[in-house]
């Protein structure tokens, strides 16, 4: 074991990380690099390919290897129960990287930050290959790099440099240096000649570029770290400052007429203020159209008009306690449309009407109109498959409709991806200006919805989970379009720029309004085993059974106390070890004892039938105080099982020979919703979802009057407090 490895544990150890989880965070078993292994990794790379280093980055002096240290190796980013943590350590005590792993670390970071996820491992693939030029074994390195790129964006995430990257980047913008956006493809040999110079050209000080983009990059290794890389506009009016030590990257005077400039209406990956998303209509590049910027009023005007919007959680999952044969495992949100106006839009107005928005309300109506005629919009065509045609082929409806569309969506979702967990302030869109991508995934989702009268509310509309996550991913987590359409019902989360989870992910499927939530993470994705940026849940292992005994039978008294453990379950992600390491699980623990690992998705199941059962079962008890009244002759009575119990994924049943007729199990887990989530899931297991609901249901005392009581396969309640 390196010093590095044993340093590194040790610091996570105490300040709370048990040994499984540095195991996640290390990536065991899964063939990935992350922060904790990258020097070893690299040096083991270049050891089998016989490289040395210098011979890969020929430029001498470009990163300081004790600065580097010194300046991002103190204030860790580590993601730990579901929350970001700061982790501050020794400078000292941190990994050493070598001077390849920096300038790669420092270039990954700069490029994740301006590029697009796709472009972004395609071009740092080709310059890593690059440096080792002929290299006999180019086609090994190929296949091992996309895990060392993993490593390089790891180290970079964890150690804040990528978040000090992506802030340089955006400010850029919006000083008005490079356009908003990130680099398009037509400049990739234009980074990789810059790129290649940075790193190999020994003899030359000079890079001279057309591009802002180029120009901008270079300004963001230089801040994050590159030694004596300076940069200077040759319009400038100040003298360049720089002498013969320094790297010079030259911005001509032809900038404002390079491919990376004029290309603003192509640009795609938009940063997305949280607090404040119609602020990226400020940058919409609209002069040649019109004499004003109606984007974001039209922006705002479609947050406003989807305020209404709210989303129910359904699940039509696998009922483990109803007897539903056509029950499936497939999670839906319901939104009331009663507030529909009466007047509906004709033509093919009212296609664009039905094709993006849940409904439409008198003002929406009025606001489509208002858009139709101000860009004097008159398709010709009425046939619902010339509807993207219709829009795209006019430029000002095209641009106009779209701002309106993603405000609404943006306030939409916003009640349902929690963005507090940021520490960043803003989210990415992988949208650009006059962009269809967006407009195909809205249409797509709501074409898939179910439009029925026969939901728990009169009408409505019915979208599946994973395509309402699958366009979160795209307008926040900066997930692209390749990316999300491997999205299927099973998914649970997606790792893009940023990470999108669901929230039983999180150990947060707590209730059937908090299932339903997504959250927004800045996190390191590698600690959250995936399939290329797909999270998938592994499979839940068995349960084991063991039953109680007569001496656990209390009274039902003032003495009995419903609070189980004074702490609840902890949750964290871990891979499937059992199965396919590249799936997760989550793993309860109490005070760092394993209770057991779960698929996210049972969670979600039983925590969803646990809520649709106390809604649509109406309680036989009078209101009423929950105190026994101690002079009752008979006081009810329970077996009282301990949360410890369950420890070891263990589940406590009935006792065939000796349990007492219509005694319940008492599970006392009021105010620990984690618990009560991981027992039910547990229960769900351990039961196979073969429990049986009696002829006469069992009658909970005052005590338990909110209690949820499932049964057994011999139909014996379990009653949870």
């Amino acid at each position: 074991m390196s010093l590095s490895w044993q340093t590194s544990t040790t610091s996570l150890l105490q300040v709370g990380f048990s040994v499984g989880d540095i195991a996640t965070l290390a990536g065991a078993g899964r063939a990935i690099v992350t922060w904790m292994t990258t020097k070893s990794k690299d040096a083991a790379l270049l050891e089998f390919l016989d490289v040395d280093s210098d011979t890969l980055i020929e430029r001498t002096g470009l990163v300081d290897v004790t600065e580097l240290k010194n300046r991002w190796g103190k204030d860790l980013k580590l993601f730990l129960d579901g929350k970001c943590r700061n982790v501050k350590v020794k400078a000292s005590t941190t990994t050493e990287l070598s001077k390849f792993s920096w300038t790669l670390t420092l270039i990954s970071a700069a490029l994740h930050a301006s590029l697009e996820p796709g472009e972004f491992q395609e071009l740092l693939t080709q310059f890593t290959l690059d440096l080792f030029d002929d290299h006999p074994s180019q086609e090994y390195l190929r296949h091992e790099l996309e895990a060392h790129i993993g490593g390089w964006t790891s180290f970079a995430t964890v150690h804040r440099i990528l978040d000090s990257a992506r802030h340089e980047w955006q400010q850029l913008a919006r000083n008005g240096v490079h356009p908003l956006g990130c680099i398009p493809r037509n400049d990739k040999d234009e980074i990789l000649r810059f790129l290649k110079w940075l790193t190999k050209d020994k003899l030359s000080k000079r890079f001279t570029t057309s591009s802002s983009d180029i120009f901008s990059l270079a300004l963001v290794l230089q801040r994050i770290g590159i030694v004596d890389l300076r940069t200077h506009k040759e319009d400038s009016l100040s003298e360049p400052a720089f002498d013969d030590k320094h790297l010079i990257v030259i911005l001509t005077v032809k900038a404002t007429e390079s491919s990376s400039s004029r290309a603003s209406g192509a640009r795609k990956g938009m940063p997305i203020p949280v607090s404040r998303p119609e602020d990226v209509m400020h940058f919409w590049p609209y002069e040649r159209f019109i004499h004003s910027n109606p984007f974001q009023d039209l922006f705002i005007k479609g947050k406003r008009q989807a305020k209404p919007v709210k989303f129910r959680f359904e699940g039509q999952a696998e009922n483990s306690w109803a007897d539903d044969p056509e029950s499936s495992r497939d999670f839906v949100y319901e939104v009331d449309d009663r507030a529909a106006t009466d007047f509906q839009l004709t033509g093919m107005l009212g296609k664009v009407a039905n094709q993006f928005f849940l409904y439409v309300t008198d003002d929406m109506r009025q606001t489509l109109i208002d858009i139709a005629r101000d860009t004097e919009w008159r398709p010709a065509d009425d046939d619902i498959n010339a509807v993207m045609k219709a829009i795209c082929d006019n430029r000002k409806f095209h641009g106009m409709f779209q701002a309106y569309l993603l405000g609404y969506w943006y306030e939409a979702l916003s009640t349902l991806v929690d963005q507090s967990r940021m520490e960043s302030t803003e989210a990415f869109g992988s949208w650009g200006w006059w962009d269809q991508d967006p407009l195909d995934l809205i249409s797509k989702m709501i074409n898939t919805a179910h439009r029925e009268g026969d939901l728990t509310m009169s009408g409505g509309v019915r979208l599946w989970r994973h395509d309402v996550l699958r366009t979160a991913a795209y307008l926040l987590a900066g997930a692209p379009t390749e990316l999300i359409r491997r999205v299927d019902s099973r998914t649970t989360g997606i790792v893009a720029k940023l990470c999108i989870l669901s929230a039983s992910m999180l150990g947060m499927s707590t209730s059937k309004d908090q299932a339903g939530k997504l959250y927004l993470l800045d996190i390191d994705g590698s600690c959250i085993p995936n399939r290329q940026g797909i999270v998938i849940p592994g499979r839940t292992p068995t349960s084991s059974t063991r039953p109680v005994d007569n001496t656990m039978i209390k009274t039902l008294d003032t003495e009995i106390s419903l609070q189980g453990c004074p702490e609840d379950f902890t949750a964290h992600i871990e891979p499937d070890w059992s199965n396919d390491r590249q799936t997760s699980l989550i793993c309860y623990r109490s005070k760092g004892r394993v209770v057991q690992r779960l698929s996210p998705v049972d969670c979600d199941i039983e925590i969803v039938n646990w809520e649709t059962a106390l809604e649509t079962t109406p309680s036989p008890q009078p209101t009423g105080s929950h105190v026994i009244d101690i002079d009752e002759p008979e006081p009810p009575k329970a077996y009282l099982v301990p949360i410890a119990r369950f420890f070891g994924a263990e589940v406590a049943t009935h006792n065939d020979g000796a349990s007492q007729a219509g005694v319940p199990l008492l599970l006392p887990t009021q105010n620990l919703p984690r618990a009560r989530t991981c027992l039910l899931a547990m229960y769900a297991t351990a039961l196979a979802r073969n429990g049986m609901s009696p002829r006469t249901p069992y009658q909970p005392p005052p005590a338990l009057k909110h209690a949820f009581v499932l049964y057994d396969e011999q139909a014996r309640p379990i009653a949870f407090a």
